[in-house]
């Protein structure tokens, strides 16, 4: 897979990913109270936002590591520290994405731990 295409099939999956986990979290906020909710509805929900969260995470590191390495010329030089930590702090797309990840990985916990139930 040329770095063009890793670049290109990660995005997508995190965008697509990142819109499932709004879709279900905003359909979770809007559908009627728990009580009311069906169980055939609430478990597969809870599933749904954790798979599509853990999801986004992991095509946010593909995404990261296929940008490295397009960066710098060649995959390989993606796992090298020092051209990670230059992308990561020394620009803008490494900043945001940095922010992206942490509110990523804070819906993850709270996914895991149940403050986000359904």
């Amino acid at each position: 897979m040329t770095l063009e295409a890793g670049l290109v099939v990660s995005r997508f999956v995190h965008f697509t990913c990142a819109i499932i986990l709004f879709g279900s979290a905003f359909f979770a906020v809007c559908s009627p109270p728990s009580d009311n909710r069906s169980e055939r509805l609430t478990r597969p929900l809870a599933a749904v936002l954790l798979a599509a969260a853990l999801c986004a995470v992991l095509s946010g590191l593909a995404w990261f590591l296929f940008t490295v390495g397009n960066m710098s010329g060649t995959l390989a030089d993606a796992f090298d520290g020092e051209a990670l930590w230059t992308v990561l702090w020394d620009t803008g797309f490494g900043r945001v994405w940095a922010a992206r990840v942490a509110v990523m990985l804070l819906i993850v916990g709270m996914i895991w731990l149940g403050i986000a139930s359904c």
